[in-house]
């Protein structure tokens, strides 16, 4: 079973086409995180979990998902994770995981998406952003072919200086920075109500016809690049600049 996290479509995309070429039914964490269930499944092939690169390590949201879930079956698990970056030491806290759940770590591999974090990146273009995901589809078919054939991904050793740094920086920064309180809706506003959908945390309501923000966020940037008149900016950092929601789900 193939479960995913996913903020604008990234790893849902990964999630997807490993479904296809392996057959495997998918899962959305969102969903069950939005309802504030806890995942309680069973599959006697194998685990594949899929989700966002934040500060240089597994998105807090899913790492807390798979800690409070209950995943029966097979034991041998396999991690992906999708972003503008690299998977920097985010094997360490799936090994952390896997010996906290019992699981047989099968490794983890990163895949090159577009960027999404657009409080502090550009995005690129639509035509460079298509580039970025086609070739993006020939890495997932090939880890498809390693998880299929019961292969380990093959991993770097994991720079030790890199991990420390990584521990005492994710805390405070998810603490410092990653507030919803920047976020606002101008004039161009229709009242559609995307951004309460996608947002995994129920974190916005709509007040008034317009979305308004409460203190849970997790910078997945769903609401901001959902909108489909891009009203909603992060303080002015956004103005003007370019969305991204991944093309092959951006009409759902």
């Amino acid at each position: 079973m193939i479960v995913y996290y996913s903020g604008t479509g990234n790893s849902k995309y990964a999630a997807y086409m490993l479904s296809y070429f392996l057959g495997d039914k998918t899962v959305s964490a969102n969903d069950y995180i939005k309802s504030h269930k806890a995942f309680n499944k069973a599959d006697d092939k194998r685990w594949v979990f899929i989700c966002p690169i934040y500060v240089f390590s597994p998105a807090k949201i899913f790492e807390d998902f798979i800690k409070n879930g209950n995943f029966g079956g097979s034991k041998d698990v396999w991690f992906i994770m999708t972003g503008a970056g690299t998977k920097s030491v985010s094997g360490e806290y799936y090994k952390k995981i896997c010996r906290e759940k019992g699981f047989n770590y099968m490794g983890t591999a990163h895949i090159a998406m577009p960027q999404n974090y657009i409080c502090y990146f550009t995005i690129k273009s639509k035509k460079e952003n298509s580039e970025i995901i086609k070739n993006a589809k020939k890495d997932i078919l090939l880890l498809g072919e390693k998880i299929l054939n019961k292969e380990k991904f093959i991993e770097d050793k994991t720079n030790k200086a890199e991990y420390i740094s990584t521990v005492l920086v994710r805390n405070p920064y998810y603490k410092l920075f990653v507030k919803a309180k920047k976020f606002n809706v101008n004039n161009d506003c229709i009242s559609c109500g995307k951004c309460v959908k996608i947002c995994p945390l129920n974190n916005i309501i709509l007040s008034g016809g317009n979305p308004k923000w409460g203190k849970n966020c997790t910078h997945c940037m769903g609401c901001i690049n959902i909108c489909p008149k891009n009203a909603i900016n992060y303080g002015r950092k956004t103005q003007n600049k370019p969305r991204y929601f991944c093309i092959d789900f951006e009409k759902e």
